[in-house]
Protein backbone atom coordinates (compact mmCIF):
# COMPACT_ATOMS: atom_id res chain seq x y z
CA UNK A 1 0.00 0.00 0.00
CA UNK A 2 1.43 3.37 -0.94
CA UNK A 3 2.01 6.22 1.48
CA UNK A 4 -0.56 8.39 -0.32
CA UNK A 5 -3.21 5.75 0.09
CA UNK A 6 -2.25 5.29 3.76
CA UNK A 7 -2.43 9.06 4.36
CA UNK A 8 -5.87 9.22 2.74
CA UNK A 9 -7.10 6.40 4.96
CA UNK A 10 -5.66 8.09 8.05
CA UNK A 11 -7.33 11.36 7.10
CA UNK A 12 -10.61 9.56 6.49
CA UNK A 13 -10.30 7.79 9.87
CA UNK A 14 -9.57 11.14 11.55
CA UNK A 15 -12.63 12.68 9.90
CA UNK A 16 -14.81 9.75 10.98
CA UNK A 17 -13.50 10.08 14.55
CA UNK A 18 -14.17 13.83 14.55
CA UNK A 19 -17.71 13.26 13.23
CA UNK A 20 -18.30 10.55 15.86
CA UNK A 21 -17.08 12.86 18.63
CA UNK A 22 -19.35 15.62 17.34
CA UNK A 23 -22.29 13.23 17.21
CA UNK A 24 -21.65 12.05 20.76
CA UNK A 25 -21.41 15.65 21.98
CA UNK A 26 -24.65 16.53 20.17
CA UNK A 27 -26.41 13.54 21.71
CA UNK A 28 -25.14 14.53 25.16
CA UNK A 29 -26.45 18.08 24.72
CA UNK A 30 -29.79 16.77 23.43
CA UNK A 31 -30.09 14.52 26.49
CA UNK A 32 -29.31 17.43 28.81
CA UNK A 33 -31.86 19.67 27.10
CA UNK A 34 -34.46 16.93 27.13
CA UNK A 35 -33.87 16.30 30.82
CA UNK A 36 -34.03 20.01 31.61
CA UNK A 37 -37.28 20.27 29.65
CA UNK A 38 -38.82 17.36 31.57
CA UNK A 39 -37.70 18.78 34.89
CA UNK A 40 -39.13 22.17 33.93
CA UNK A 41 -42.48 20.69 32.93
CA UNK A 42 -42.62 18.55 36.07
CA UNK A 43 -41.75 21.57 38.22
CA UNK A 44 -44.46 23.65 36.59
CA UNK A 45 -47.01 20.90 37.17
CA UNK A 46 -45.85 20.48 40.75
CA UNK A 47 -46.16 24.20 41.48
CA UNK A 48 -49.62 24.25 39.92
CA UNK A 49 -50.75 21.28 41.98
CA UNK A 50 -49.28 22.72 45.19
CA UNK A 51 -51.03 26.06 44.64
CA UNK A 52 -54.31 24.26 43.97
CA UNK A 53 -53.90 22.09 47.07
CA UNK A 54 -53.15 25.13 49.22
CA UNK A 55 -56.21 26.90 47.82
CA UNK A 56 -58.48 23.93 48.43
CA UNK A 57 -57.01 23.47 51.92
CA UNK A 58 -57.72 27.10 52.80
CA UNK A 59 -61.29 26.86 51.52
CA UNK A 60 -61.74 23.63 53.47
CA UNK A 61 -60.26 25.21 56.60
CA UNK A 62 -62.57 28.22 56.52
CA UNK A 63 -65.58 26.08 55.62
CA UNK A 64 -64.75 23.80 58.55
CA UNK A 65 -64.51 26.73 60.94
CA UNK A 66 -67.79 28.11 59.63
CA UNK A 67 -69.39 24.68 59.95
CA UNK A 68 -68.07 24.25 63.48
CA UNK A 69 -69.36 27.67 64.50
CA UNK A 70 -72.75 26.94 62.90
CA UNK A 71 -73.07 23.55 64.60
CA UNK A 72 -71.85 25.02 67.90
CA UNK A 73 -74.39 27.84 67.72
CA UNK A 74 -77.20 25.39 66.89
CA UNK A 75 -76.24 23.12 69.79
CA UNK A 76 -75.46 25.97 72.18
CA UNK A 77 -71.85 24.83 72.78
CA UNK A 78 -69.03 26.03 70.52
CA UNK A 79 -66.61 23.36 71.71
CA UNK A 80 -69.09 20.65 70.75
CA UNK A 81 -69.37 22.14 67.25
CA UNK A 82 -65.59 21.94 66.79
CA UNK A 83 -65.55 18.41 68.24
CA UNK A 84 -68.20 17.29 65.76
CA UNK A 85 -66.26 18.83 62.85
CA UNK A 86 -63.11 17.06 64.06
CA UNK A 87 -65.07 13.80 64.11
CA UNK A 88 -66.21 14.43 60.54
CA UNK A 89 -62.58 14.86 59.49
CA UNK A 90 -61.56 11.66 61.26
CA UNK A 91 -64.28 9.74 59.43
CA UNK A 92 -63.37 11.31 56.07
CA UNK A 93 -59.69 10.54 56.67
CA UNK A 94 -60.55 6.91 57.40
CA UNK A 95 -62.59 6.64 54.22
CA UNK A 96 -59.76 8.21 52.20
CA UNK A 97 -57.24 5.81 53.75
CA UNK A 98 -59.39 2.81 52.81
CA UNK A 99 -59.75 4.05 49.24
CA UNK A 100 -56.01 4.88 49.03
CA UNK A 101 -54.99 1.42 50.19
CA UNK A 102 -57.65 -0.14 47.96
CA UNK A 103 -55.78 0.75 44.81
CA UNK A 104 -55.96 4.51 44.33
CA UNK A 105 -52.24 4.82 45.05
CA UNK A 106 -51.35 2.30 42.32
CA UNK A 107 -53.70 3.91 39.78
CA UNK A 108 -52.21 7.32 40.52
CA UNK A 109 -48.69 5.93 40.13
CA UNK A 110 -49.54 4.40 36.74
CA UNK A 111 -51.25 7.62 35.62
CA UNK A 112 -48.12 9.66 36.41
CA UNK A 113 -45.91 7.18 34.54
CA UNK A 114 -48.28 7.25 31.55
CA UNK A 115 -48.21 11.06 31.58
CA UNK A 116 -44.42 11.05 31.33
CA UNK A 117 -44.57 8.43 28.58
CA UNK A 118 -47.07 10.49 26.58
CA UNK A 119 -44.71 13.49 26.88
CA UNK A 120 -41.92 11.33 25.41
CA UNK A 121 -44.14 10.22 22.51
CA UNK A 122 -45.21 13.82 21.83
CA UNK A 123 -41.56 14.90 21.71
CA UNK A 124 -40.66 12.02 19.40
CA UNK A 125 -43.41 13.00 16.97
CA UNK A 126 -42.36 16.64 16.81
Amino acid sequence: MSNDRRNELEQLADQVMAEAKGLIESQRRLLLLSTADRVGKASARTVTVVVMIVGVALVLLFASIAGALYIGRRLGDMALGFLIMAGVFVVLSGIFLLIWRGGLRDRLHVAVINEFQSDDEDEALS
